[in-house]
């Protein structure tokens, strides 16, 4: 069974939480099995423009969608205003060294930073 669930807190809280989570054991047809945790994120990268192709290398992408979560991509795009991200050829770019054994990232599209004004700060400038 999966259950998908949202969870918000302190991350140094949520990190127990998860912990003392993957440490529970339950019956299985007489077996005892361990629950598992997967992580769903969703995460925002931010970076200057001209680093994407090594952003892209170094995530793992290679240029093409996956056609089994394509059209939950499409939908999470719209939702978060962004891009498509553009084609481009990744063979001559090198990516960072990151450990990314047993991790995935999907990207979801692109949006282009806000430039902000003094005015955006209305409210803001006793703080």
């Amino acid at each position: 069974m999966h259950l998908y669930a949202l969870s918000r807190g302190i991350k140094q809280f949520m990190d127990i939480y998860i912990q003392q989570l993957s440490a529970q054991y339950f019956d299985y047809g007489g077996k005892l099995v361990q629950m598992s945790m997967r992580p769903v994120q969703l995460w925002e990268m931010v970076f200057p423009k001209t680093a994407l192709p090594t952003v892209l290398k170094t995530i793992g992408w290679t240029g093409s969608q996956r056609k089994d979560i394509a059209p939950h991509v499409f939908a999470l795009r719209k939702m978060l205003m962004c891009k498509k991200i553009p084609k481009m050829d990744l063979t001559k770019v090198m990516p960072r060294p990151v450990m990314s054994q047993f991790c995935c990232m999907y990207p979801i599209g692109v949006k282009a930073d806000k430039l902000w004004t003094k005015g955006d700060f209305k409210g803001l400038e006793q703080l």
